[in-house]
């Protein structure tokens, strides 16, 4: 396994940059479908690839923002 990744290792180093972007871009696809992490919208997820459940706070205030700025003074304490 070891030579067959120093071989492989070898041969990316011989890629343009061009070359290197469409081997991502292939590799990304191959992972996507193999792992459906494509949104389902027929599920009802536009917005959640992983199909995760999503809780609408209600409660929470809207205009709310919780900055570093805002919570710590310069000393950051």
């Amino acid at each position: 396994m070891t030579a067959q990744l120093d071989k492989l290792l070898n041969e990316l180093k011989q890629l343009s940059l061009e070359e290197l972007l469409t081997l991502q871009e292939r590799i990304i696809g191959e992972v996507r479908s193999k792992t459906h992490l494509e949104p389902s919208i027929a599920a009802g997820n536009e917005g959640n690839a992983l199909g995760l459940k999503v809780w609408q706070w209600s409660n929470w205030p809207a205009d709310a923002t919780y900055r570093r700025e805002e919570l710590y003074d310069d000393d950051g304490r």
